[in-house]
């Protein structure tokens, strides 16, 4: 009588035995090729080593502070990349409103020389070598360079700056992806420059380049410093 099932030694459809342990051998094998590569692709990747010397800061820590309406989770993805990127003491601080006196009445634009005066008010620790960036959805412009009809951002040596997202999309991109990228680019610049103490470069691929004229330029300078 042929008994199977249970019993020790018993048949199992008819598959040897060797085949089995070769079968599970194989099971087991492709599980953890699968584990292994999602180790990989889950591990959280560095960012490239500093081309800039960042080793001496003329600051201590940087404020970023949100104007009016800017969104909120957008201040909180730009202060953690830059601490993680860079290790900065980077906090962010209450909202401050857009207040009047910031806006050109003639065009609607913040003017960006009243916006770190009002900004430096708001928050006097820059005089205390901590660099303070106001943050801002509206469109920009510099009283001080009338021939240009907008900026991405402004920076005062004294430790203040501001930083507009309004004008970079633009008509064919990547979406707000896009957008926010070059919002990145545009503080860690402000930080490199005021926090660092880095100069400006002629090289158009080094996220220090001394001429941002347009989005296509934002896009084209490195994503690191």
């Amino acid at each position: 009588m042929r008994v199977g099932g249970d019993q020790a030694g018993g048949s199992d459809g008819g598959i040897p035995v060797t085949l089995r342990v070769a079968l599970v051998l194989f099971v087991f094998g492709v599980a953890a090729l699968v584990v292994a590569s999602l180790v990989i692709l889950l591990r959280p990747v560095a960012a490239p080593s500093p081309t800039h010397d960042l080793s001496r800061p003329i600051r201590t820590a940087v404020v970023l502070v949100p104007i009016g309406d800017f969104p909120g989770e957008r201040t909180t993805a730009i202060r953690d990349r830059v601490a993680a990127d860079y290790h900065v003491p980077i906090t962010v601080a209450a909202p401050i409103p857009q207040d009047p006196s910031m806006i050109d009445p003639r065009t609607g634009q913040l003017v960006a020389e009243s916006v770190v005066s009002r900004l430096g008010n708001w928050h006097p620790e820059w005089q205390d070598r901590i660099l303070v960036i106001g943050l801002t959805a509206a469109d920009l412009a510099i009283a001080g360079r009338p021939d240009w009809r907008f900026a991405f951002s402004f920076r005062d040596s004294e430790g203040l700056a501001v930083v507009s997202s309004a004008r970079l999309r633009v008509g064919v991109d990547n979406g707000e992806d896009a957008r926010w990228r070059r919002f990145d680019k545009m503080v860690v610049r402000a930080v490199a420059f005021l926090y660092f103490g880095l100069k400006p470069v002629s090289d158009p691929k080094d996220m220090l380049y001394d001429s941002i004229l347009r989005a296509g330029d934002i896009d084209r300078i490195a994503d690191y410093l």
